[in-house]
């Protein structure tokens, strides 16, 4: 594997994160030095209303910028291909993803060749991305899979030899196996994954990878032990348990993360949750993992669930910084812990600038 070339890579983000947020926090600092009330006095306060509004509601059209956006990232991941059949695999899925979605809905054949075509040329395809490879689940997934995606999140998530990890949603494992090479076998991995296809590239990539320090389980983690009907997904990352997306359901087992780590592992350093909505169940079904290893959280929040989250973790003694937020995003994604950690004041220095950005809702 080759790892000094991602952790070339990793030394190189949080420089461009810094210089980025501390940026954007000096404007957003001097923004609100004038008083919020005055805001209102204004006489084109109402003006800049309807314009923001009426700029919200161009965005939602289609744009060429998105799509070449789009298309861009889908032909980076050809460089990521394993192998030279792979870089063929990825090309044409990425030439078969860069269809506009207003012409799959429109051309119901088109959308079932893309389909059945992506979902046939994906299972014989697999990505390497510094050294290490992954299995993919849909032809969305390469995307997904990209250093570029959520390359934040190794400013936060920084595990160390001999901790252990618990990845909640670990999709086809892109940090479930990063991590369990980066701890060389000193540490250990638990994979959370519901979803079978999710779940059968997730088991495909750690096997490829040669990793025995990584548990791997086809549950879905909840507040209480039971069959759950689980919403499928648009593409592989949309799964969910909370929203309906009118693709069908599927029946999945939960079970509280409580009753599955306590008996397994004696420590729990970092715990990673997307799970598309349901965030505070997987939390009310950890309680005791909270309160008795005290890990560093890493959590995709849905707004709609901020409260109620946010109010969990501070009754169990967590502080939490918002890491990043969009504007036109239902969601974001909050860190979370209880005691300093050794090594943390690049970690520090980002979370006061994400405080003064974002503030959280008490």
């Amino acid at each position: 594997m080759d790892m000094a070339r991602f952790k070339d890579w990793l030394s190189t983000v949080p420089s461009k994160f810094t210089r980025k947020t501390c940026k954007s926090g000096i404007k957003f600092e001097e923004f609100h030095q004038k008083p919020i009330e005055s805001l209102f006095q204004e006489k084109d306060f109402k003006r800049k209303v309807d314009g923001i509004a009426s700029q919200n509601t161009r965005n939602d059209r289609p744009r060429a910028r998105d799509f070449l956006r789009g298309t861009l990232q889908r032909v980076r991941c050809i460089l990521y291909g394993s192998g030279p059949l792979d870089v063929l695999g990825i090309t044409l899925i990425a030439a078969l993803g860069s269809m506009p979605n207003s012409l799959r809905r429109k051309f119901r054949l088109a959308d079932r060749l893309v389909g059945s075509c992506g979902n046939w040329m994906v299972a014989r395809v697999v990505m390497r991305v510094f050294g290490v490879k992954y299995k993919l689940s849909d032809i969305e997934s390469p995307k997904i899979i990209l250093p570029q995606f959520e390359s934040w999140m190794w400013n936060y998530l920084k595990p160390q030899e001999g901790e252990v990890f618990v990845d909640v949603g670990a999709h086809v494992g892109k940090y479930t196996c990063m991590i369990a090479k980066m701890m060389c076998q000193k540490g250990f991995v638990i994979a959370v994954e519901p979803h079978p296809a999710n779940f059968s590239a997730l088991v495909e990539s750690v096997k490829m990878n040669h990793v025995n320090n990584v548990w791997v389980l086809n549950i879905a983690a909840y507040s209480v032990d039971r069959k759950l009907p689980m919403f499928v997904g648009d593409m592989s990352g949309h799964h969910s348990l909370v929203t309906d997306m009118g693709c069908g359901t599927i029946q999945i087992t939960a079970r509280r993360l409580d009753d599955v780590i306590l008996d397994r592992v004696d420590r729990v350093d970092w715990v990673k949750i997307d799970v598309e909505g349901a965030e505070l169940e997987v939390l009310k079904g950890m309680t005791e993992v909270l309160q008795r290893y005290r890990p560093s959280l890493i959590i995709e929040l849905w707004k709609r669930n901020e409260t109620d989250v946010v109010l969990l973790l501070s009754n169990a003694g967590y502080k939490v910084w918002t890491i990043n937020e969009e504007p036109d995003s239902d969601s974001k994604h909050i860190f979370a812990r209880k005691s300093r950690l050794e090594s943390t004041d690049l970690i520090d220095r980002h979370l006061s600038i994400q405080a003064q950005r974002f503030p959280l809702k008490a």
